[in-house]
């Protein structure tokens, strides 16, 4: 509208500069929110692999692999919109009295860019130690890195100035040369995160029964993770417009499991009866210990598996228990609060 007119609203609406006046819901239908999309737009994925296998012996490997993930996915919102009051004296407002001014800044919506890179590596060993038993044991490295850039964020410290100065015309869908590009931005956001693991186990037959042997096996893991996170200025001290202040922070804790599985034949087509073609029990354990963790249960797994009559038809039924630890961020990372 033009400026300075220090008009009633009754008078803009008669001289048809305004209309209305009309409720928060006719007036919402002036503004289409689904013109842009917010759903995922963008999304691109590299991927490889590599995975290798020596043999020393007849009775000894070594074994590798190695995968490399790079992803890329963009999704966008609305521009952000400002609203505030506006005094009667401000030379942009044409009313004659103070009003809030809501407005959108169309041209920028707000871009959510996610580039994620992921290594994944294992080394190991595996064999035969003596009779029926093996080994595998293996060393892992994970590495994962997250790059979050959310272009279209209004600088709050920069609107506000804007504001003050009158530079900025709350009323105009179209500001002047350079106004908004003065304190609109783009937050970044950087997370990494590592695994690594240190494994073992050793399976074998403990001894036979008439449905054949009962099988046993055994092993360990140790591992340490690590979580780390950094932002910008504005992220840190909530300077973006109407966002919350969200703190860096760097983590790690250590973890060791121990796990043990038996599985043991009843009946099989060794000595197989009407009704028990094939009957196998199992039953394993798991205990984890997490640093930092009040509990640290063991959890139990059964499983049974029937074959009534033949190969054609099996029945199975398992119990299991599970345990999971709170993550990095949940116990390091930092709170917030807001819209």
């Amino acid at each position: 509208p033009p400026q300075n007119l220090d008009l009633s609203p009754a008078d803009l609406i008669a001289q048809g500069i305004y209309s209305g006046p009309m409720d928060q819901g006719a007036a919402s239908q002036f503004f289409d929110l689904s013109e842009i999309p917010t759903m995922l737009i963008a999304y691109d994925r590299k991927s490889a692999v590599l995975s290798l296998e020596h043999a020393l012996s007849d009775n000894h490997s070594l074994f590798g692999d190695v995968m490399v993930t790079d992803s890329f996915t963009r999704s966008q919102l609305n521009a952000q919109p400002v609203s505030g009051s506006v005094p009667a004296d401000h030379p942009f407002n044409p009313f004659d009295v103070a009003v809030t001014a809501r407005n959108r800044f169309v041209a920028f919506p707000r871009i959510y860019d996610v580039e994620k890179l992921a290594w994944r590596g294992v080394v190991g060993a595996k064999g035969d130690i003596a009779g029926s038993w093996k080994y595998e044991v293996a060393a892992g490295w994970n590495r994962t890195t997250m790059h979050l850039r959310n272009a279209g964020l209004i600088d709050a410290v920069a609107y506000s100035e804007a504001v003050a100065a009158g530079t900025y015309n709350p009323f105009a869908r179209e500001q002047a040369p350079g106004v908004l590009e003065n304190f609109l931005g783009a937050s970044a956001e950087d997370f990494l995160s590592t695994l690594r693991t240190w494994d073992a186990t050793v399976y074998g037959d403990l001894f036979d029964l008439p449905a054949g042997p009962v099988q046993l096996a055994v092993g360990f893991q140790l591992a340490t993770e690590t979580l780390r996170y950094d932002a910008d200025r504005n992220t840190r001290t909530g300077g973006w417009l109407q966002a919350t202040p969200t703190q860096p922070f760097d983590s790690t804790r250590d973890f060791e499991g121990y796990y043990a599985e038996v599985r043991v034949p009843v009946f099989s087509d060794a000595n197989a009866i009407p009704g028990f073609y094939a009957l196998e029990l199992s039953a394993a354990a798991r205990k984890v210990h997490y640093e930092r963790s009040r509990e640290n249960p063991t959890v139990p797994k059964f499983t049974l598996r029937w074959q009534p009559f033949d190969d054609t038809f099996a029945i199975r039924a398992s119990y299991s228990e599970s345990f999971t630890a709170p993550t990095l961020y949940e116990l390091f990372g930092p709170t917030g609060a807001g819209f």
